[in-house]
């Protein structure tokens, strides 16, 4: 069987934990000398990354799991520093949205002025209408009438 093909009876992220090592081990044999530790971390669709047996990670040093203090703390900065990025990256679509919400906001009230307008002019039109319907001389004007 292929090394990353999926394996019956194993779940998946514990294939995804298995699909990572390889990677891991390989950038510390090429960069063992600069690489303290890495994280990889599982997003999931949907209601998996509330599932609390799922593996949503996995961080690992050279000899295996980090066990010492610099190691710890320098892996949570590293953390951080990448929150801090992905922040970032939302606060800027957020700030983006804001913008295209609030031009959106200002075409549809335009929009909606227009169409107050063209009901004000329809209502006049409607107005006239019923009373020339009234009048059979085809005027609104009853003064003229000279019968009695």
């Amino acid at each position: 069987m292929e090394e990353n093909a999926k394996q019956p009876g194993v779940m998946f992220d514990t294939q995804l934990v298995e699909l990572a090592r390889p990677v891991i081990d390989e950038s510390f044999i090429q960069h063992g000398d600069v690489l303290r530790s890495m994280l990889v971390v599982y997003d999931y669709h949907g209601p998996l990354n509330d599932a609390p047996d799922l593996n949503k990670a996995i961080w690992l040093g050279p000899e295996g799991a980090i066990q010492d203090p610099a190691g710890i703390i320098g892996s949570i900065g590293s953390t951080l520093q990448a929150v801090a990025h992905m922040l970032d990256r939302a606060f800027v679509m957020r700030d983006a949205l804001r913008e295209d919400i609030e031009a959106k906001l200002v075409e549809l009230t335009d929009t909606l002025s227009a169409l107050e307008e063209r009901k004000k002019e329809l209502e006049q039109v409607e107005n006239k209408n019923q009373g020339l319907e009234g009048d059979p001389g085809g005027t609104s004007d009853s003064a003229g009438d000279t019968t009695e």
